[in-house]
């Protein structure tokens, strides 16, 4: 239902805008539909603050200057706008900003508490690209001193949550991290992504898996979504199902070519896999249609776009029980994060059981469907106006 008198939300991002990148995919995607709803809704990024500077300033060095620009942007614009929504890692000075009659909000995209007690593997052998891994992952990669700087970057996102209105986050093991480390329950709320009806349009699934078995997965390649453990999950299907290929689809990341990607595994796997280090969002439906299932094995999540959009293309998934994934999935397409041989007879099962798959492509077309952003812009809508007409009640009370 579209609002009657149209209000003003500011996103801030981080991040360029981009529906190629996921975090400000969402925002894109999610600002559409407002707009359709009546809402007026307006972006600051990392150009409309810093300019082409932004582009130099790397980790803790962007952060704070970002913020401090943001504060500063916010002190001159707040009062344009109703509902201001931010990236929680980046947060302003909001003590440093009058806001009585603006609903501030908090959004995760990706709930780095997950990363203080996640059990990521290490990558394995040489390693020269730490200069292009940001900083909360190389906490988990090179030691203790990045341990500590995510221990204090941790304290210092509690400490700024105290002074929002609301935590918007995109799955249920985020708000409960949330409430161990003190925020209260009734400040986190839960909204998963989705798929827009024209997106969902795009993918031309068929119950009847392919010929050739292909296993898909989309997503980056490194440690965070599973790279460590790739080599040996595809080393053991091979051994069983030795026509098997893997499509590795938007790999560009930690591994930024093709060849840096393969080159991870061993020589006699190479000619089962396709790498493809990135793509045209619009390519996707095609690029998945040949595919059977997908494999999903990240160990954090926020939620999982690309989860998402190989069940619109019927593929059953098998991921890692970790924050993101099980929003969507079965249980029984689950298992332990970094349980490989788990994941492996599962995704064997499911190649060698011709009956047990077409039941489970059939289930993941169906569950696609449950996730449009229509629905969820519209109880975002419903709850940020709620939100903000109690803030206003309250206000005027005050006064």
């Amino acid at each position: 239902m579209a609002i009657m008198n149209a209000k003003k939300i500011l996103f801030c991002s981080p991040n360029p805008i981009s529906t190629r990148l996921g975090a400000a995919k969402v925002l894109v995607e999610l600002s559409q539909q407002l707009t359709q709803l009546g809402w007026h809704c307006d972006w600051v990024e990392p150009a409309t603050l810093l300019g082409d500077r932004w582009h130099s300033l790397k980790g803790n060095h962007f952060r704070q200057i970002y913020q401090q620009k943001l504060t500063e942007y916010l002190q001159a614009h707040l009062g344009e706008y109703d509902v201001i929504d931010c990236d929680y890692g980046y947060l302003p000075n909001f003590q440093a900003v009058p806001q009585p009659n603006t609903l501030m909000v908090a959004r995760s995209v990706l709930l780095i508490h997950h990363l203080a007690t996640a059990n990521i593997p290490k990558i394995k052998g040489s390693f020269s690209f730490k200069a292009t891994i940001p900083s909360t992952v190389k906490s988990l990669l090179f030691g203790a001193f990045y341990q500590a700087q995510l221990k204090k970057q941790i304290e210092t996102i509690d400490r700024s949550l105290q002074t929002i209105d609301l935590m918007n986050v995109s799955n249920h093991r985020d708000k409960s991290a949330l409430v161990q480390r003190g925020i209260p329950a009734g400040k986190v709320v839960v909204f998963p992504f989705g798929l827009t009806a024209q997106r969902r349009a795009e993918f031309h699934p068929t119950i009847d898996p392919p010929a050739q078995p292909v296993v898909a997965f989309v997503g980056t390649f490194d440690p965070r979504k599973g790279a460590t453990d790739f080599p040996a999950i595809v080393e053991r299907i091979v051994q069983q199902v030795p026509t098997v290929r893997f499509r590795l689809l938007g790999t560009a990341g930690l591994y930024r070519t093709q060849a840096e990607v393969i080159a991870y595994f061993p020589r006699h796997l190479r000619s089962h896999l396709e790498v493809m280090e990135q793509f045209d969002p619009a390519a996707l439906p095609t690029l998945l249609q040949d595919c059977s299932l997908g494999i999903f094995p990240s160990y954090i999540e926020g939620f999982g776009f690309g989860v998402l959009e190989m069940l619109a293309a019927a593929l059953p998934i098998i991921a890692y029980d970790a924050p993101g994934p099980p929003m969507m999935l079965l249980p029984e397409h689950l298992v332990p994060p970094g349980d490989v041989q788990a994941l492996v007879n599962k995704v064997v099962h499911l190649l060698t059981n011709h009956e047990a798959l077409v039941a489970a492509r059939h289930w993941a077309q169906l569950r696609s469907q449950a996730f449009r952003w229509e629905e969820i812009a519209a109880q975002t809508s419903d709850l940020y106006l709620a939100r903000l007409e109690q803030i206003r009640r309250n206000q005027s009370r005050k006064g």
